[in-house]
This record gives C-alpha cells, structure tokens and sequence, in this order.
C-alpha cells in the first residue's frame, strides 16, 4: 500500500522522540490497529531502502534515524508510492490548470490512479474556491479550461508561484520542499518557468532603479519579478489586459512616459492598459507626491487618527507616514502582498492598541480597509515618532543656518514641536475665519457650474495660474477631495512666495454641483502658504464638516455674514 502525508507526518514527530500509539490514534483519529498497519506499511519502504525501522516498546513508537536521513527519504519518494490526499490532489488539480495547456481529464485519472468520476467530484469542489477569485471551469475545443478576470487569475498564479520559488541573487531559485505533493508542484512550475528569460526582467527593474534614482528591497524584487513573468506568459498566450479604471489618472502622471519607455523592452508599446498594471505595482513601492488620487485620501484619514490619538500635527510624521501609506494603499487595491512576519516584541503595544483603535474609529476616510501589516507599520512610525531623541548635531546645523531669530524658532517648533513648550509666543491660531473673508464667501441660490464659480475667483483677485490648477486638479482627481458627504475641500500646492498670502474661498450651493458623479453643496478652496497651514487648516475644516447638520445648517444662510457667524459659533461650540 502506498504512503500517504500522515504516514509521513508521523515519521516526523516520532523520530527520535517516542510518542504513544494511542495519543497519535487520537489525534488522526485512527484506531490502534490501523495505527499498528499503518507502521507495517511505512517500515515496508523503509527497509525497502535499507533504512532502520519504526518499532514499538511498551506502546510507545520509536524511530531513530539522523534527520538528513529521513528527510532524503520523504523526498525520494516516487509519486507510485504515495496516495495523495483530496486536498493534496484538488490542488495539483489546479496546478494543472494554472500553468499548463491542454489538460485532458484521462491524464489526471491516470496520474493520480483514480476513477474519472473522483477527478470530476475534485473539480466540482474546487469550483467553490474558484468563486472567491471570479474564476470559473468552461468547455472550449472539448477541453475543459480556466477562465474569468484576467487580473484575478493572475493573481491566483502569482499566489501559488511565490509559495515555490524565491529570488536569490537575480535568479529563480526554487524554495527546498520535501512532500510529494510539493514536489509534484515543482515539476509543473519548473516546465511553466523554463522560457522564462530572468535576465530581460532584471534589465527592466534596474533600468526603474536607474531612471527614477531608487533601491527596491528584496522582498519587492521577488514579488514585482514573478508578477512580470505571469504578466509576459499571459500576453504571450493572448490573454491581454485591456482596460483599466484609472488609466486617464495614470496616463497623466509625468512618470508615465519613462515607464512606457522602460517597459517597451518587453511589452509591445501599443498595449497600453498592461504597461498601465506593471506601472501602477511599481508605483506600488515608490512614493510620488504627484499621486494627488491617494495623497489626499491618506492625508485626510491620517489627520483624524492623530487627532484620536490626541498627537499633535507634525509635518515630518505626517509625510513619513504618507511615504508609507500611500504604496500601501495600491497594494491593498491591487492584492499585492509583501509578504513580511510582524514582531509584536519589538513595538509597544500600547501604542499599537491605541493606532489600532484610531484607525479602526477613522476608516470611513479611508477608501480601503488596512490589514494587519499596514496597522503594524504605522504604529512603528508613530511610536519612534514619540519616542525620537533630539539629534544635537542636526539642532547645531539649523541654528547655525538660520540667523533670523523668528525664523529659527519657527523651524524649531516645526521640526521638534513634541520636545518644546512654547512660552515665547501662543501657540498659532489656524482658524479658519483668519482666512476665509466676506468677499471669499459665494452663495448661489440656482444651479452653477464649476467652471463659472471658478471665473468668479478670478474676479476676486485669484491669479489666472492658480485658477487654472485648481481647474486640472478638480478635473482629473475631483472625487478625491470629498472630506464628507456633499462638502468638497480643495487645497493646492503650497504659495513659493511667503509674502503671498493664504486664501479660503467658501462655495455655498442651494442646488447640486456635480463633480466626478458626486454632488456637493459646501465647496472649500484653499491656497495656503506652506505645509504647515496646509496640514493645520484641513484639520480644522474636516472638524467643522464632523458637526452634525453642518451642511443644512449653512444650506439655509442667505448672506456672508450669517454664514460667518454660524461657523464662529459652531468653533467656540
């Protein structure tokens, strides 16, 4: 008879340590004279290699081999030797599917030495699994074959490739496994990756590196080269990717083009929604500020959790934890994992439980839910954040650098704000009514487009260039800015020049504007003087946008007057 994983799980738990026949009866729920059977069996190919046999004394089993030695026997092991398992089988079932062509139901039924009528129940049962990717079994050419979203079966082949192989030192390693089964698996992904060409993948991640100045870790590599190679296997069987949700947003991005270029080397250039996938997984790990669709969310979310949190806003965390958030986000949309163990013995979990709190009370800001992994990676940064020691030689360069003294303590303040107690000046004051004036406010009481009330800035003394960035980023990202149902805030880049002054401007709307499918009745646009303000003043327009009725309440003011003393009530309040 042949072995199956539990003949070869008990191997390995019984050498050299002795376990008693009736604890492993139980445990694999087998009676005492199966388990007595089940030894016969497995010492008949032990001895069959000339290898010392299991034995039983006072109802204990032994077996007493160097490890090397049973491991090279598990893995010598022929596939007519073993019996595999349903789950084992359902698996190399799918394997088949994944990563070969032309799978004939009589070759499974002969591989496996079963009836056709066990093969079909294995495939009836994977349908349920294949469900949680969209994927599906259909006849075509009297074959049956696997189909659904293209980028959902994908991603099952990235899934069960990066269990089997690693990268290591440019080339396709295969991770050492010892079952049967795994190494059935093996065999089938070793004839799938055999064309693959290593040496053109590299070429295209260190002409990334080259071009954009940045290191990819190694965990990245791995994962970003083994998508490329499902991607190129893909298109070369003319399975092409031929739309995606965001492409004008991606297209518009000023790194698009070095990508197209880059990526030209081994994706035909008219292909563009498959340049447009690979672009976005590298984007994945490198932080752009232009990505204004995932920047704002970020923003916006981090803000509340520091504010649950009761940590002030602080520049430097705030863009240290976009620099992380942002690639993170896209890997969450696009179910790219890096696969990374978390060790909660080296964060404090104080800390942790408190992040984890905050985010979990603030995720309605965020449009993806954060696993584990993102949680973790936050409260790392947000604790060195708190517990971060002032560097003297970085204090000596600012004084040294800064001889205006309102300017140093403004630096100072900005970079160290958690160590200092300000008992020079108050605290500066970010209300909104410093920025937003009388003649800021407009209220439209008939339906208006974008485009007219932005003309009306003109008119108000905006420049023609601020107008037209306003315009382009409403056009292109205009969702994104919601910070509530029906209120839309707009900040644009930070005013160069510190004698230019910071604006708000307040649109009130009685009917519906339309921007990107949304509608709004409260319009915020706000040019600010540096980050700082930027960061301070969304803070407080999101706090105003949480009061309850907000936008019925302001709804029903007729003039700029009752509108500003509504919001100076609603402040004190």
């Amino acid at each position: 008879m042949s072995l199956s994983r539990i003949d070869l799980d008990i191997l390995i738990q019984i050498n050299n340590n002795a376990i008693s026949i009736n604890s492993l009866a139980k445990k694999y729920k087998l009676t005492d004279r199966s388990m007595r059977y089940c030894i016969d069996n497995i010492n008949y190919y032990l001895n069959k290699r000339s290898i010392s046999s299991v034995y039983i004394k006072n109802s204990k089993i032994y077996l007493n081999l160097d490890n090397n030695i049973l491991i090279n026997f598990i893995k010598e092991l022929n596939t007519n030797e073993y019996t595999f398992s349903p789950s084992e089988r359902k698996k190399l079932i799918l394997f088949y599917f994944l990563f070969k062509n032309n799978v004939r139901i009589s070759k499974l039924e002969k591989y496996f030495n079963v009836s056709r009528t066990t093969i079909k129940n294995d495939i009836k049962n994977l349908k349920s699994y294949l469900n949680n990717f969209e994927l599906y079994f259909y006849i075509s050419d009297n074959r049956l074959k696997l189909g659904g979203k293209e980028k959902k079966l994908r991603h099952l082949k990235f899934l069960n490739i990066i269990e089997h192989v690693d990268i290591i030192n440019e080339e396709i390693e295969f991770i050492n496994k010892i079952y049967p089964n795994e190494k059935s698996e093996q065999k089938i992904l070793k004839e799938y990756l055999k064309s693959i060409d290593i040496k053109k993948i590299n070429f295209i991640i260190h002409s990334f590196e080259n071009k954009f100045k940045y290191k990819f870790s190694n965990r990245f590599r791995k994962v970003i080269t083994i998508y490329i190679i499902v991607t190129l296997e893909r298109i070369r069987n003319n399975n092409i990717i031929n739309r995606k949700n965001n492409a004008d947003f991606l297209i518009k991005l000023p790194e698009y083009k070095k990508f197209k270029n880059i990526l030209s080397n081994i994706i035909d250039k008219n292909y563009k929604y498959e340049i447009l996938h690979l672009m976005e997984y590298f984007l994945s790990d490198y932080y752009k500020e232009s990505f204004y669709e995932n920047k704002v969310i970020s923003e916006k979310f981090l803000i509340k959790v520091l504010e649950t949190m009761n940590i002030s806003i602080n520049k430097e965390l705030i863009d240290k934890l976009m620099k992380y958030l942002i690639p993170a986000i896209y890997r969450i949309k696009n179910n790219f994992i890096i696969f990374d163990s978390l060790d909660y013995n080296a964060i404090n979990l104080d800390v942790f439980c408190r992040t984890k709190y905050a985010i979990e009370e603030n995720l309605s800001y965020l449009n993806e839910p954060l696993r584990e992994e993102e949680i973790y990676h936050i409260s790392k940064i947000i604790e060195n954040h708190i517990t971060k020691k002032i560097s003297l030689k970085e204090l000596l360069l600012i004084i040294d650098k800064h001889k205006n003294k309102n300017q140093l303590i403004q630096i100072l303040k900005n970079r160290f704000d958690k160590f200092i107690n300000d008992d020079i000046f108050e605290s500066k004051n970010y209300n909104i009514l410093k920025l937003l004036k009388k003649n800021n406010i407009f209220i439209f009481n008939k339906p208006i487009t974008l485009e007219k009330i932005l003309n009306r800035f003109l008119y108000n003394g905006l420049d023609n260039k601020s107008i037209i960035e306003f315009n382009n980023i409403v056009t292109n990202f205009g969702k994104y800015f919601f910070i509530y149902k029906k209120i839309f805030l707009l900040s644009t880049g930070y005013i160069n020049n510190n004698k230019d002054k910071s604006n708000l401007y307040l649109v009130i709307s009685k009917s519906p504007i339309i921007i990107d499918d949304e509608e709004a009745n409260i319009l915020f646009f706000m040019h600010v003087n540096n980050r700082t303000e930027h960061l301070e003043y969304i803070s407080e327009i999101m706090k105003l946008a949480d009061i309850k009725d907000f936008v019925e309440n302001i709804k029903v003011k007729n003039t700029s007057k009752d509108i500003i003393s509504y919001i100076k009530n609603a402040i004190n309040n």
